[in-house]
């Protein structure tokens, strides 16, 4: 925050955020932020505003910029409540974290909440006489909470801390990603997503513009170029799934993009080929990084020129993840946690700056995930994250799968257990499983529910799965519902999901 404080301050005419028709200049920016900021330390009178969790439900808008810088200058944690999440898990997210405020849209129907709340559009907060407010917390403060799907049955929060968020930023301009003033960045992702902090911050951090894109539902293809077109869009960052929905086989793209991001999940040769294809001047970065490591923790540059076609043919069907990020350490180990040679696969263990503090009020899981580093400094970290890679010859890492019930859909990181034992605990339901499956003629993953219900039960699908829907997110309910007299097993009496 002090450091976006310090831009504002070197470039206080340029504009900082355009949401449609409204826009603000650094310095206008930074004044909202300062207010807010007073009314939120007026809110939290009965607090220490030190490392408060502030909920913000608030769709992905200006307004949400404003508030999240407010968070950060009084000292408090910031919490992304995405508002098209079941109120039901909003409740346990805001329970869990222990929120001393949410801060809501006005007329939001979110039910009875657990902790005070405060209108977004309170025009009290927009009064000259309040006073600005100083800065709180130091760099191993929490920054923000996201909260990702649970093995356990339950959502976890992950702590981020205020020196692994200005990491991440300092390694992007090191490496895949220098932004300068007058770069566009197009702030795309959800709110509950880790990379949404990323698109609505980092950016300011050097004098960028955040573009604020609009429903993602209400963009087809054409509608997504024009808003590059006219926006004049620099930056862009997505999922692998999003823009292979939105760029045609064959096709050329004429705009200014300088950079496409792709990250959240594995990226395949073919979108790669197509995209290349279709942005043929734009450098494209596969990015990788769990939530546990701040947002991304290495990058895969495509290859460009005359040359990338037969450059692209030369590589697996599913793009390398690239080499570690500034301060990052990569560690790829075998079965017995020995560093693995070039080519023999293991599994991938982060260590660096950009590691988060661990699982809020979970010490038992943060030791378990977050394990002692025998290679790095005197009591420092890596994070085992469970995906399973190879060093390659050119000396960056191959992505080969998970090693364990870990899935992505659409980008969004999701645990089977967290699922199936949700199952289990409706009315009726014996058994659950589930598996993320991709058919044939299928571009995406989709979760298939197999389950067996209690004797005398009548199956009923519909209802089911509107049970789920009001605990579970969107990404998490499953496309269909296979009901079976029993669940399979194989000769160990595990479950047999092939």
């Amino acid at each position: 925050e002090q450091q976006i404080s310090i831009q504002a301050s070197a470039t206080p005419d340029a504009m900082a955020v355009i949401d449609g028709t409204d826009s603000w200049t650094y310095a206008e920016l930074e004044a909202r932020a300062n207010r807010r900021a007073a009314q939120l330390q007026a809110a939290l009178s009965a607090y220490s505003a030190s490392e408060a969790v502030i909920g913000v439900a608030l769709p992905r808008s200006g307004a949400t910029v404003e508030w999240l810088l407010a968070i950060l200058k009084i000292g408090g944690v910031y919490l992304p409540l995405d508002v098209d999440y079941p109120q039901q898990r909003l409740h346990s997210m805001l329970t869990d974290a222990r929120a001393a405020l949410v801060i809501v849209a006005e007329g939001a129907e979110l039910g009875v909440l657990p902790c005070p709340s405060l209108n977004a559009s309170d025009t009290a907060a927009h009064s000259e006489a309040l006073p600005v407010p100083a800065s709180i917390g130091n760099g191993d403060s929490l920054a923000y909470l996201i909260y990702t799907s649970g093995s356990t049955g339950t959502p976890k929060a992950v702590g981020i801390s205020h020196s692994a968020a200005l990491n991440l930023a300092y390694a992007r301009k090191a490496g895949y990603d220098p932004l300068v003033p007058g770069d566009r960045v197009l702030a795309m992702a959800s709110v509950g997503f880790d990379v949404s902090f990323g698109q609505l911050l980092l950016p300011l951090l050097s004098g960028a513009t955040i573009v604020i894109c609009p429903p993602l539902r209400s963009l087809d293809a054409h509608a997504f170029w024009e808003l590059i077109r006219t926006q004049q869009i620099t930056h862009a960052n997505a999922v692998p799934a999003f823009f292979d929905a939105v760029v045609e086989e064959g096709s050329q793209i004429q705009c200014g993009l300088k950079r496409l991001i792709v990250g959240g999940e594995a990226f395949k040769l073919s979108l790669a080929h197509k995209l290349r294809n279709a942005l043929p001047d734009t450098d494209i970065i596969n990015v990788y990084g769990p939530t546990e490591t701040c947002i991304d923790a290495s990058a895969f540059q495509l290859p460009a020129g005359e040359d990338a076609a037969s450059s692209l043919q030369q590589l697996p069907a599913i793009l390398p993840i690239g080499q570690p990020l500034a301060n990052y350490q990569a560690y790829v180990l075998d079965a017995h946690w020995q560093l693995a040679a070039t080519g023999v696969e293991g599994e991938l263990f982060l260590g660096g700056a950009g590691l988060a503090r661990g699982y809020l009020g979970q010490p038992g899981l943060s030791a378990e995930r977050f394990v002692a580093n025998p290679w790095g400094e005197p009591g420092s970290r890596m994070y085992r994250t469970g995906d399973r890679v190879r060093w390659r010859a050119d000396g960056s890492l191959g992505y080969l799968g998970r090693a364990d019930h870990q899935v992505k859909i659409r980008g969004q990181r999701i645990e089977v257990g967290e699922i199936e034992n949700t199952l289990r605990q409706q009315t009726g339901i014996r058994q659950a499983a589930v598996i993320a499956r991709q058919d044939e003629g299928q571009k995406e993953k989709r979760l298939m529910a197999y389950v067996v219900a209690q004797e005398g039960v009548q199956q009923n699908s519909a209802e089911l799965h509107s049970a789920l829907s009001r605990r579970l997110t969107d990404a998490m309910l499953p496309s269909a519902y296979v009901w079976l007299e029993s669940l399979p097993l194989n000769a160990n009496g595990k479950l047999d999901v092939k």
